[in-house]
């Protein structure tokens, strides 16, 4: 049976007829659209969901992390600061002669008097680092010297606040039983120096 509507029989039709043709046309175009578009753009949007919060944890993490580029500028500053006082510490190969006048000056004015001053490369010695500058080495520095007690305190606080990396790897003292005043001491200082590249 064949149904067909056109303008003349619809306006023919009671209200109640109109209302029904209008709410099964209604009906039938969201059936149709659930069924050939919605279902689709659904089924699509459950796929790409995860990747949307993927998306939007990232972005998050993006808005932090730029949030803190200020604190991680004042943090790097202080580092490179800190690190170029690390480096003036450090002594030049090439200046390990100027080091040990250094170290005879602080000496003297201690009334401190060397009887020998050598430094000692071991030339099996590992390097400690390896940077864009240069190769970080070990260097030990002998002294054999002739002092009193509170001379050589002095002495081997200046030596500690003198502005290179110097520490005091060893010390022997032997007393000398005809002057009780002046000691006879080995003194071994620890330092490092770079080799430039």
């Amino acid at each position: 049976m064949a149904f067909k509507l056109d303008k003349k029989t619809f306006d023919s039709l009671s209200k109640e007829q109109k209302l029904i043709i209008l709410v099964i046309s209604i009906v039938l175009v969201i059936y149709i659209d659930y069924s050939l578009i919605l279902k689709n753009q659904i089924t699509i949007l459950q796929k790409v969901n995860p990747r949307v919060n993927s998306l939007s944890n990232q972005i998050k993490t993006a808005k932090k992390d730029i949030k803190s580029i200020p604190e991680m500028e004042l943090r790097l500053s202080k580092i490179k600061e800190r690190a170029t006082v690390i480096t003036q510490k450090i002594v030049d190969e090439d200046k390990i002669p100027a080091l040990l006048e250094k170290i005879s000056s602080k000496a003297q004015e201690n009334n401190i008097k060397i009887m020998q001053i050598r430094p000692i490369r071991d030339a099996k010695a590992k390097e400690l680092a390896t940077t864009q500058t240069g190769k970080y080495f070990n260097l030990d520095i002998s002294l054999d010297v002739r002092c009193g007690y509170h001379n050589l305190g002095k002495f081997l606080n200046e030596l500690e606040n003198m502005g290179q990396f110097i520490k005091l790897q060893s010390l022997s003292i032997n007393i000398d039983t005809k002057d009780y005043y002046h000691q006879q001491v080995k003194i071994s200082l620890g330092t490092i120096i770079i080799k430039k590249n």
